[in-house]
């Protein structure tokens, strides 16, 4: 029986047997990879330390691992999710014409259900989410998706441009680098200590009113970057539907691929050696901003081109299948990080060292290389990719359950 509420046209809605593989690799990647830059987060109040000029600069090992953090992942991963939204919902468009579906409609119900997620992740496991920060860009590109390219890449380019400059320009404000007075600076100190203490071993309720403070403050801050990433989303969508983004089997330039890797690794490693060297960024926030960020897009351009061209093998598929999957992993990620780290779990919050952080992000890579392939035989979708459609399509959601032909 069809929805009542959703028009006859969507009581049909099936998974695309169409799926590129070699993006959902990329989609694999940078869930992977992210769980490596949020550990930290999870795992102690120290990077919060960072932005009161409290921290002092890393030294031997630890300063060699936060290094390639910065170096290799850090605005990476989100870059490519941010592209990947864009050109994800370009082929749910090219779908939804040939099927005679509304788009809008289609797509507001998606990003509407997948807002509600994030505010439930944020509720329940994790600050730092970036599942609302997504849905409101898919928001955003929804407004946008019907202007011509050439418009919509000198909109991608101002937004990039003007918020790289923007951002930048705050390091000219008066004390915006300097660290906070001492007096100022001890009463943070005290709130982050009863923070920690929260997250170690306080009750559930005391666990929740600490992570909506920093949910407010973290949240806040990724309003603020939401121009910069719909620029590098609407690019992600221009991509597909005109068909310019160098697919496997497209011939390119190997000077080209090169000078954007060279560049990316030049600018990354400036960035990281200003993250590690100051990591309050007292003296360097401007120079980190100005060409961190850059940095950052052109080596996960870089990243984006390898990984869709990735051959048929194990790599390619396991990584796929991880991508298949994506917000199930993501969530995943926050339950095991709140089990390590939080009271109700292990209450290891601020006990372990960065290097044994990183190790147990590794673990949970692990994990989530493991589960994905077996789940896929059975089922055709991830259990929150499923939760997804349901709550944007209801009953129009289709089978969860693999027929037995497909298995």
């Amino acid at each position: 029986m069809a929805d009542p509420f959703l028009p006859s046209s969507f009581s049909t809605l099936t998974p695309a047997v169409d799926r590129n593989a070699g993006l959902d690799a990329a989609r694999g990647f940078a869930i992977l990879g992210l769980i490596f830059c949020n550990m930290p987060g999870f795992a102690s109040a120290d990077h919060y330390r960072t932005w009161i000029g409290a921290a002092e600069p890393l030294t031997g090992g630890l300063a060699a691992g936060e290094f390639l953090l910065e170096f290799l992942l850090m605005g990476k991963c989100v870059a490519l999710l941010s592209f990947l939204l864009g050109a994800g919902m370009a082929l749910q468009y090219q779908r939804a014409e040939v099927a005679g579906q509304s788009f809008t409609e289609l797509t507001a119900r998606r990003m509407g259900a997948l807002f509600g997620i994030g505010l439930l992740h944020i509720v329940f496991l994790w600050w730092g989410d970036i599942l609302c920060a997504y849905a409101i860009l898919g928001f955003g590109l929804l407004l946008l998706h019907r202007t011509p390219p050439v418009a919509l890449r000198f909109i991608a380019a101002a937004g990039f441009g003007g918020s790289v400059l923007v951002a930048a320009a705050f390091g000219f404000l008066p004390g915006f680098n300097e660290p906070f007075d001492k007096e100022t600076s001890m009463e943070v100190e005290k709130y982050l200590r009863v923070a920690e203490e929260a997250y170690r071993s306080g009750t559930l309720s005391e666990i929740f009113l600490t992570r909506m403070v920093e949910a407010f403050l973290t949240q806040l801050m990724l309003l603020f970057l939401i121009p910069l990433y719909l620029s590098v989303v609407l690019l992600g969508y221009d991509a597909i539907r005109s068909g310019w983004f160098p697919w496997a089997g497209t011939p390119i330039r190997p000077a080209v691929i090169g000078g954007l890797a060279v560049a990316g690794l030049a600018l990354n490693g400036l960035a990281a050696w200003a993250a590690v060297t100051d990591p309050a960024m007292n003296r360097t926030y401007f120079i980190f901003v100005l060409v961190g960020v850059p940095g950052a897009f052109l080596l996960a351009a870089v990243y984006l081109w390898g990984l869709v061209r990735l051959p048929e093998g194990w790599m390619r598929s396991t990584l796929a299948y991880v991508g298949r999957t994506a917000l199930s992993n993501y969530l995943l990620q926050s339950f095991f990080a709140a089990v390590i780290f939080h009271s109700w779990g292990f209450g290891l919050y601020g006990k372990l060292t960065f290097p044994q952080t990183l190790l147990a992000a590794a673990g949970i890579v692990l994990l989530q290389i493991a589960w994905p392939a077996w789940w896929l035989r059975h089922f055709r979708f991830g259990p929150m990719e499923y939760l997804w459609r349901l709550l944007a399509y209801g009953r129009a959601a289709g089978a969860f359950r693999q027929s037995h032909s497909n298995q």
